[in-house]
């Protein structure tokens, strides 16, 4: 009996050990002096943090709007979208875009077009048409021809006032910057070579699209502005919904093309 009492005695010492134990070290915790967050000095400034001026060229290098079409313009910019969504571009400061710019209500599937805008400059020395027509263009770039047939085609097309007489210098494919999209660039000029152009074409869902924008031949910030409208032209496929209701002839409805 006086063994088996010793061993309870020990057992019950060992389970008390570790609670007696624990309430030492919270005793001790809360005896400690409290600390507390450092004041700050409403008088000093936080480190400063570099900033970079983007230009107008960044600026429109980085235009891509694969699902929304259209970014907003860079401050002093203006920008034009197509009602259906399906093209877009931008134009420096000093361009104004022509108030007859938009929907062509002729449309129809032998050829016609759809689209029609145009710009110039503050004096009207640089200019841009973009013409969009309607017909069996294809799917791709690829179905329109190579980059100088496709350009000499494109430049003959009617809508394209006084440039039949133009001289085709070279023609390339570029990429686009929606992934996966490219278009043909011409380069031309008059024939007395006073004037020089960009045209950029672009082909989707039987729609063929044309940029042309001119300046003086003798002027290069003109003609980097020219540069520049041209790189901002972009193209985009539409929905089975919109693009019906759109080569038909009439302005999708709301929400219809996204």
């Amino acid at each position: 009996l006086v063994a088996m009492a010793a061993y309870m005695l020990i057992a019950i010492a060992l389970s008390i050990a570790p609670k007696r134990l624990a309430c030492e070290g919270i005793r001790r915790h809360l005896a400690q002096p409290r600390r507390t967050a450092p004041k700050l000095d409403a008088s000093a400034s936080l480190p400063s943090v570099a900033t970079v001026p983007f230009s107008r060229a960044l600026l429109l290098k980085g235009l891509l709007v694969p699902a929304m079409a259209l970014a907003a313009p860079a401050p002093g910019m203006l920008g034009f979208q197509a009602d259906d969504k399906s093209f877009d571009f931008t134009l420096p400061s000093g361009w104004t875009i022509a108030p007859s710019s938009g929907r062509v209500r002729t449309a129809s599937r032998d050829g016609s077009t759809l689209f029609m805008a145009s710009a110039k400059n503050r004096d009207g020395t640089a200019t841009l048409e973009v013409l969009v027509d309607l017909g069996s263009y294809g799917k791709n770039l690829a179905a329109y021809g190579t980059p100088n047939t496709a350009a000499a085609k494109a430049l003959a097309l009617p809508g394209v006032a006084g440039k039949g007489g133009v001289q085709l210098l070279d023609a390339a494919k570029v990429p686009g910057r929606v992934r996966g999209s490219s278009y043909y660039v011409a380069h031309y000029q008059d024939a007395d070579a006073q004037r020089e152009g960009l045209m950029k074409i672009g082909v989707s869902q039987d729609r063929l699209y044309r940029m042309l924008a001119e300046a003086p031949g003798d002027s290069l910030q003109l003609k980097a502005e020219v540069q520049e409208v041209v790189d901002s032209f972009q193209v985009f496929p539409i929905n089975f919904i919109c693009m019906s209701q759109s080569n038909a002839g009439n302005v999708p409805a709301s929400g219809s093309c996204y």
